[in-house]
Formats: structure tokens, sequence, C-alpha cells
């Protein structure tokens, strides 16, 4: 089914695949499953992709650890490069439960480049995608890898121009300070307040005003 020539089938192949895998062998899944994603990477059919890109995580599971570096990952990367949107999405959308399968050391090498190279995207809805996922991997991290890796660009967000990411960084400022508390926080708190509000653009003076409406409970 998942070489069928038509979309509608590979689509609900791949989702439908993924449900069993419980019940493939091992073999089976590395030897023709794995193999057979490949393949679809390259499949002209954007709905294949994206049901192929929402699926990786759920297949992490019951794979091997080198497997999901060596078989996965690629897919993952191929996807992030497709030219249509959709799919880039749906691969972001995941790199919070991917990141948690392969671990922090591998999240380190493989998903944060990923993420620090999205600050440059061009398309907006790939850097509130990122952004609205910060807090989950960031979790996933520690504190840590947190502060030395992720944080500022986690914060520098709230200097983007398109409104919607200035205020999920808000939100994501928020779930920063009940996930870490605020005394591990709030330097970079502090910093981004006073970058908002020195900036000569009034948009950004009103961020800093909407973030103090909204964190204001969180920062007593």
């Amino acid at each position: 089914m998942l070489k069928d020539s038509e979309q509608e089938v590979k689509s609900n192949g791949i989702r439908n695949v993924v449900e069993i895998l419980p019940k493939l062998s091992p073999d089976l899944i590395q030897n023709t499953f794995l193999s057979t994603l490949n393949l679809l990477v390259m499949d002209p059919a954007v709905h294949v992709k994206i049901a192929l890109a929402s699926s990786i995580t759920k297949v992490a599971p019951h794979v091997s650890s080198e497997q999901k570096l060596k078989k996965l990952l690629p897919l993952m990367q191929a996807l992030l490069r497709d030219s249509v949107i959709e799919v880039k999405l749906e691969v972001i959308k995941n790199l919070g439960g991917f990141a948690k399968e392969i671990g922090p050391e591998a999240t380190m090498k493989h998903i944060v480049p990923i993420i620090l190279n999205t600050k440059n995207d061009t398309l907006w809805r790939c850097r509130l995608t990122v952004i609205e996922k910060m807090p989950e991997i960031c979790e996933s991290l520690g504190y840590e890898i947190f502060q030395e890796e992720l944080g500022n660009f986690a914060f520098e967000t709230i200097n983007d121009h398109y409104c919607l990411i200035r205020e999920q960084t808000i939100e994501n400022v928020e779930r920063f300070i009940e996930i870490f508390g605020y005394e591990k926080v709030k330097f970079k708190i502090e910093s981004m307040f006073d970058k908002l509000i020195e900036n000569s653009n009034y948009l950004f003076r009103v961020t800093a005003l909407l973030a103090i409406q909204k964190l204001h409970k969180s920062l007593d």
C-alpha cells in the first residue's frame, strides 16, 4: 500500500502502518518499512510527505537509537528542505517529540542547529512554529542547555517584526518561568524589557506593555 500509485492510499498507509508497528518484527521494520519511507520522501504528492513528516516521531520508539539517527533523522532533514511550507511545518511541529526520543546529546548535535537556523527563515510561519515548540524542547533538554544554547534565541524572538511571533514569545517567557523558575531567567527577562523599551519603533514599546500585562503575576 505504501507503494500504491494513489496518494490517498499511501498517506493513509503510512498512518496505518505506524499504528501496527508494535506488532511488527524489528527485522521487518528495519529492512522493509524504513527503506520504503526513504522512497516516500521524494514522493511528488504533498499529502504523502505531510503524512510522513507527522509519523516519524511515532516510528522512533520502535527502532534502535542508531536507526533513529541514521534512518529517521535524515528523513526529517530532507523534509525540512522541501519547497512546500506545509511539509516543513509538519516536521517542525514534531521536533520536540523527536528530541525526547533521541536524548539531549543527540538533540544538541542535530536538532538545536535546525532550531537556530530558523531565525533567518524568510517564512514567518516556520519561525512561529519553531517558537511555539520552544518551551517543550527546552524543558526536555534541561536548564543548562537552555542557558548555554537556546536561551538567547528563545528571548530574542521578541524582536521579530511579525506581531504573532512577539506575542508567542511572551507566552513562552511565562512558560519558562513556570519550568525553570523566575530566578533562573530573570536576567534574560530584564534584558528583553530593556531592548523593547529602548527600541525606536513604538510597536516594540507597545509589546513591552503587553508583556508586563501578561507576565506581572508570574514576576511577583
